[in-house]
């Protein structure tokens, strides 16, 4: 995923799914914890999308 904002030049954030409170936070959200999983505005894109996320960033 990294490798897709920045050669794409697109800012982003990341958290820790690790952590308890995230973890907590995508059980509520989506009902399981698996990564990758990105959120452009209220959009989901799951998995490695190029073209998704592209799309989405526009």
């Amino acid at each position: 995923m990294r490798a897709i904002f920045a050669r794409n030049n697109i800012k982003y954030s990341i958290l820790d799914a690790t952590t308890a409170p995230v973890q907590a936070d995508m059980l509520r959200r989506f009902g399981d914890t698996s990564v990758p999983r990105t959120l452009i505005g209220n959009a989901l894109v799951e998995g490695p999308d190029e073209a998704r996320i592209k799309q989405l960033c526009r």
